[in-house]
């Protein structure tokens, strides 16, 4: 592309596209690109997000009444099918930019403890914060982190027990969800540092999932009281939350804070909220929900 021109080449010179040509060689990549291959085919199963297990069973604790998942990450540049694994100085870097994500610590609603790797295999890796028992609501955190062909992908996940006014209050809800998508941005971006394959990259589309426990629905485990809703007589309660498969603007705070405040809109408008647009969009971002600086210490342990 050149001064907003696509050009493609013919015999002795360089010819601008019309759109029936942007458009075959738009196919003709696409083509390429399921079709590439590195030196070792190395076989994927399914992408499932909603279906990998990253819990642990629960014993003698509270019971979860909410999880969030929020997957994301990189399409890498070609070179990495040549070497398709996730080595040593990728999974370090998972795990310095996990201890230092701002799912870590957002005080006083939930403390988690330092990030530990769970499973280590060739083309992902699992992790898990478990809850430190502090705050308003007992939380765990968890990621999976996998390499498939050029995507490196990452879901995280966030899961609370209830506390003494129930579920998490609609702006701790967006602290979660803005903290997962950081955690995914900035955890893919140092990993592909680590393994030398970070440009050109580009970042996959988002989707997140809402999942309450047994027997209860999305409002039992994220309060929306105080929101303006429709006759309740035809208000739909979902048993399930969903965010649909979206694409931030860039990578930067700012442009995932905003998909972060789409998604939240759409959510409530899908549930028949009404008046809730200007809470929404006034929130202030906190000083913890920021891109992690990875040369600094760890958080303290708890």
């Amino acid at each position: 592309m050149v001064s907003g021109k696509v050009l493609f080449r013919i015999p002795g010179h360089s010819a601008p596209a019309d759109r029936h040509r942007v458009l075959d060689l738009v196919a003709r990549d696409q083509v390429a690109r399921d079709n590439e291959r590195g030196r070792m085919n190395v076989l994927h199963v399914p992408w499932q997000p909603t279906e990998i297990g990253i819990w642990p069973e629960d014993r003698d604790h509270p019971p979860r009444i909410g999880a969030l998942r929020v997957v994301g990450g990189l399409e890498l540049p070609r070179r990495v099918l040549d070497r398709p694994w996730l080595d040593s100085a990728a999974r370090q870097a998972a795990l310095d930019a996990l201890n230092n994500s701002p799912l870590r610590r957002s005080n006083p609603v939930w403390f988690l403890r330092g990030w530990n790797t769970m499973e280590a295999r060739a083309t992902h890796l699992r992790f898990l914060a478990g809850e430190v028992a502090d705050g308003t609501h007992r939380a765990q955190a968890a990621a999976y982190l996998r390499l498939a062909g050029r995507r490196l992908s990452m879901l995280v996940g966030f899961r609370w027990t209830e506390g003494p006014g129930g579920g998490l209050i609609l702006e701790h809800f967006y602290h979660a969800l803005l903290g997962a998508m950081i955690t995914v941005a900035s955890t893919c971006r140092h990993v592909a540092r680590a393994a030398n394959v970070a440009e050109p990259g580009d970042p996959l589309a988002w989707e997140g999932w809402l999942q309450p426990g047994e027997g209860l629905l999305v409002k039992d485990v994220v309060s929306v009281s105080g929101l303006g809703r429709y006759d309740p007589r035809t208000v739909y309660d979902p048993p399930t939350g969903h965010f649909p498969q979206a694409r931030a603007a860039g990578s930067d705070i700012e442009d995932l804070d905003e998909l972060a405040r789409d998604w939240l809109t759409y959510w409530l408008l899908d549930m028949a909220a009404y008046g809730f647009e200007e809470r929404v969009a006034g929130w202030d971002r906190p000083d913890f929900l920021r891109m992690p600086d990875l040369a600094s210490p760890l958080p303290t342990q708890r």
